[in-house]
């Protein structure tokens, strides 16, 4: 699936399952940033030990949306089951969300010579690694509490 050539959806929403290690979380942030710019939203689905740090991450982006569960919950779970779940659980309104799962399914073996293990998390949706870096960004505004 590719997802760096298409248009801007703002017809959908985007629910992203990724890998659930503190370095994983960090090493999507710019893939999380970058959805959220090419679809209407983002929810992000990270491990509840996870989402304090997460939703900080994210704090000044009112189109990301940190949610807490933990992703193997929805291992092996058809996507209307993932949006069905998160609807019954008052996270997502109806059924336009495209279902991401990151990092889970997806031959780490084979990213290629001269890539960064991290490149995979990209590869995998045939986005340039770049965007990890291109689209990290933290920003400062809200104060901590």
């Amino acid at each position: 699936m590719s997802l760096e050539n298409e248009v801007k959806n703002e017809a959908k929403e985007v629910i992203l399952l990724s890998h659930q290690g503190i370095g994983d979380i960090f090493s999507c942030v710019g893939m999380v940033n970058y959805l959220a710019e090419k679809y209407k939203g983002c929810f992000y689905i990270v491990r509840e030990d996870a989402y304090d740090m997460t939703l900080l991450l994210y704090r000044d982006n009112q189109k990301i949306s940190v949610i807490p569960i933990r992703a193997d919950v929805y291992a092996g779970k058809e996507d209307n089951y993932i949006i069905n779940d998160l609807r019954e659980k008052k996270y997502v309104k109806d059924n336009k969300y495209e279902v991401l799962r990151n990092g889970m399914a997806f031959n780490m073996t084979n990213w290629g010579k001269g890539k960064h293990f991290v490149d995979a998390f990209y590869l995998q949706f045939e986005m340039d690694p770049i965007i990890r870096i291109n689209y990290f960004n933290y920003n400062k505004k809200t104060p901590f509490k």
